[in-house]
């Protein structure tokens, strides 16, 4: 109906009382980008004094996360996605709930002073302070850590808040055609523009329209009964009239 995200959000905060320790979820959702209320969830964990734990890989990057605003108890991202680094590196953002917590790494380097080499002989129970603690105990990796810090560096350059703008610029005529052939598309206030899906009409051939979208050359993924396109810097108009004309000929 184009407004699952506000049905969503409201199950979420529904379930949350006082037996709630945690809750779990995404930014957005993984399938298709849909958009939950943050601060609402946020809210309802306060008032029940659970735990907000948020996994960021779908947007951190792509679109502003404020997390001074937000304030999450932690906040984690894979490297991979668009943070444009590589594969096996994760980074993580954690609020004062957990800075003092046990790391499920037991760790040489997370330990107090392991900078210091020299002092390495003298084993010491305590952590390093703080989400140090919380390091993969290979964190000195020379061959992936630069990448990332390279990725990274790119990121800060491009900046989120301008990397959404051009993607919801670049999107925004395409969507009322889409929606003409069939497709739902979820509402703005809750549509990722980096990240979204198009629900398919009853009875599409999926093979039909696979073939349709290689032979115009674009690249999306299917996810259940959604297709999931990612937008990004690199396309530009030519890359979404292939992308339309791609769904005119598939559902045709």
């Amino acid at each position: 109906d184009g407004v699952r995200g506000a049905g969503w959000t409201d199950r979420i905060v529904d379930r949350i009382d006082g037996g709630t320790v945690a809750v779990a979820m995404g930014t957005v959702h993984w399938t298709d980008g849909t958009r939950f209320d943050l601060e609402a969830v946020r809210a309802r964990t306060r008032e029940v004094g659970a735990a907000m734990i948020l996994d960021g890989t779908q947007t951190v990057g792509a679109v502003p996360v404020d997390v001074q605003a937000l304030a999450p108890d932690a906040l984690i991202v894979a490297g991979y996605k668009w943070l444009l680094g590589p594969y096996s590196l994760s980074l993580a953002w954690f609020g004062d709930r957990y800075l003092d917590g046990i790391p499920l790494e037991e760790t040489w380097i997370g330990r107090r002073d392991s900078e210091n080499f020299a002092g390495l002989v003298d084993y010491v129970d305590e952590y390093q302070p703080g989400a140090l603690r919380f390091d993969v105990g290979q964190r000195s990796n020379f061959a992936l850590i630069p990448a990332l810090s390279a990725s990274l560096d790119l990121v800060l350059e491009w900046r989120p808040e301008r990397v959404s703008a051009y993607c919801r610029a670049l999107m925004a005529d395409a969507f009322p055609r889409l929606r003409d052939l069939g497709l739902r598309v979820e509402d703005d206030r809750w549509r990722s523009p980096h990240l979204f899906g198009l629900g398919l009409p009853p009875g599409t051939d999926a093979d039909r329209l696979k073939q349709s979208l290689d032979r115009h050359r674009v690249g999306v993924s299917f996810r259940g009964s959604s297709v999931r396109v990612s937008p990004y810097v690199y396309n530009d108009s030519a890359d979404v009239e292939a992308l339309f004309a791609a769904f005119d000929k598939g559902l045709a």
